[in-house]
């Protein structure tokens, strides 16, 4: 009798045959379904359940590129190397196919032996990446920043520059933006975690694991018997807001923290607040020929204000300082001098020190 020989094929490599004709594996339908729904915690659910080989094929299959010198660098340089393309296909709701083609930037040397992903990789080992926002979408509205910021927080890392403050992504946002972002981001997190969890529990799932910024209650039920009362009370939290709010929370403060390893406190009082208790009024600086010089008499996250006048400060963004130019602080005298919309800043002695800046 002849011994027949047998294989099991991963579940979510299972191939399936699409309506075009176009075979396609289980894995692929679910990143696509995410995908389309704009939904990154949805791609990267599947992503986790797959070895770097099935991350590569499965993305192949939806018209993503990855370069062969990627893939024997393993896991994370695999996924650092569709960041790009797959945050983009989550803003476009769509697939590899869907993506428009690009042009580099003249700043940006290109080998045109180079793959489009080892061009990409080149654009995201800079030590900055100006991020342009555009159309009308708020930021916790756009898929990518979000992205960001749910690996920041992952990673106790505070990930964007803004208002004089450091990051690898500079975008064009206020402190209070950003700290929204990284909220909200946390807050999304934990909804997309819930409800994957909560799929897999109805479909007799066990352990179903879940964000740690969901509510323990929730963790709890999603971890115990399945019936209609306990369904009903994970998707009443998901509806109600408490999830969410619960995970923006912890968003928000995993951001404090790591502004606070920057050097800064959310809850300081800015420039404007400092002028207004201390009765100075903020002038409009006349950049065709103004000159202004004075001490610091205040400082915040982004800028600091000069007292030129009994009652009078000019305000100084550190974005307006040269590259490599030491801050200004509280007690230096600093002239501020315009011509013709040009700035030129200097600093002298520290008052009530003697020999320099720094009292030496």
């Amino acid at each position: 009798m002849r011994e027949q020989l047998s294989f099991e094929i991963p579940a979510l490599q299972m191939p399936h045959l699409e309506a075009d004709g176009v075979w396609i594996s289980t894995a692929a339908i679910a990143i696509k379904k995410s995908l389309y729904q704009g939904s990154l915690d949805g791609v990267m659910d599947v992503v986790d359940k797959l070895s770097p080989s099935e991350i590569v094929n499965t993305f192949r299959e939806l018209g993503f590129s990855i370069s062969e010198s990627a893939i024997d660098l393993g896991r994370n340089t695999i996924l650092e190397a569709l960041q790009v393309d797959l945050i983009e296909a989550i803003d476009l709701h769509t697939d590899g196919y869907g993506l428009p083609k690009r042009s580099l930037s003249a700043d940006v040397r290109y080998d045109m032996n180079m793959s489009s992903s080892d061009a990409i990789q080149h654009i995201l080992k800079a030590q900055n990446i100006k991020v342009e926002l555009l159309g009308d979408s708020l930021p916790g509205e756009r898929s990518s920043l979000n992205f960001i910021a749910s690996q920041a927080l992952q990673m106790g890392l505070q990930g964007f520059a803004f208002e004089g403050i450091e990051g690898k992504y500079n975008v064009p946002l206020t402190m209070e933006a950003v700290a929204d972002l990284y909220a909200n981001a946390a807050g999304e997190t934990a909804i997309e975690s819930t409800r994957f969890a909560l799929g897999g529990w109805v479909r007799g799932k066990l352990n179903n694991e879940v964000s740690n910024y969901v509510p323990d209650d929730i963790q709890r039920i999603l971890q115990g018997t399945l019936s209609v009362e306990a369904v009903s009370t994970v998707v009443e939290a998901i509806n109600n807001g408490k999830i969410h709010n619960h995970a923006a929370a912890i968003g928000l403060h995993r951001f404090t923290v790591a502004l606070k390893d920057q050097g800064f406190d959310i809850d300081a009082p800015t420039v404007e607040k400092q002028a207004e208790l201390r009765n100075l009024e903020i002038i409009k600086p006349d950049t065709k020929r103004g000159q202004y010089i004075g001490p610091v008499v205040g400082a915040d996250h982004k800028s600091v204000i000069i007292k030129y006048a009994r009652d009078r400060v000019v305000e100084l963004p550190y974005s307006a300082l040269p590259d490599k130019t030491i801050r200004p602080g509280n007690g230096d005298t600093v002239r501020m001098r315009y011509k013709d919309n040009v700035l030129t800043v200097s600093m002298g002695e520290r008052i009530g020190h003697e020999g320099g800046r720094d009292g030496k």
